[in-house]
């Protein structure tokens, strides 16, 4: 599924990015530490390996749903 827009992701930090699907699109839901609404309106996750420093708007992604 490709990703909404840009996630630039901290390199050696194996990251999980929420995101809510729609439109076709995987869209991060994150917005801050500490934000729980992040939680709330996702739909899955996406897994960023600890070696990306970015993840580019179009590159597909594979979202993790949750149950």
């Amino acid at each position: 599924m490709p990703l909404a827009r840009r996630v630039a992701s901290v390199a050696g930090r194996h990251q999980f990015l929420t995101v809510r699907v729609a439109g076709g699109q995987a869209h991060p839901t994150f917005k801050g530490s500490g934000d729980i609404t992040s939680m709330a309106t996702a739909d899955g996750y996406v897994e960023i390996a600890a070696e990306t420093e970015a993840v580019e708007a179009g590159e597909t992604v594979e979202v993790v749903l949750f149950s």
